[in-house]
């Protein structure tokens, strides 16, 4: 039998996907666990969980592990900005890249060489169409 058949690790088949509770969910149900008159193993079966998850969250709370403040992922509001033209090179450089060229080999044995300072729309189009 493998997990996938028996539902899970422990052999007993699950009806649901396992709930991942925050920390004040926790610290609730711990807090709950230890009142007066009250079992572990009642609150347990209560939730629909085992009483051992809440002796281990009960230790995580005592060592600090359950904040008051969980860390949740959330969604943030992006703007996208218009391109920009590309920053103009250095002195220097703008001399170096007048004078250069780019030479591209392809695996066909076609070769393409590109003279001076390549704007990179009209090299990526031509690029395009020699890989076809």
């Amino acid at each position: 039998m493998t997990l996938e058949q028996s539902g899970g690790a422990d052999g007993l088949a699950r009806s649901a996907p396992r709930r991942r509770r925050s920390h004040a969910e926790k610290r609730a149900l711990v807090e709950m666990a230890m009142q007066p008159g009250t079992s572990v193993s009642e609150v347990a079966q209560c939730f629909g969980i085992k009483s051992s998850q809440i002796y281990g969250w009960r230790r995580q709370l005592l060592a600090g592990e359950l904040s008051e403040t969980d860390v949740t992922p959330a969604f943030v509001r992006v703007e996208v900005a218009a391109d920009s033209p590309p920053a103009p090179l250095p002195s220097g450089l703008a001399d170096y890249a007048e004078n250069s060229a780019i030479v591209i080999a392809f695996p066909s044995g076609v070769e393409m060489r590109v003279d001076g300072a390549a704007d990179p729309g009209t090299l990526t189009l031509i690029l395009e169409a020699l890989n076809r």
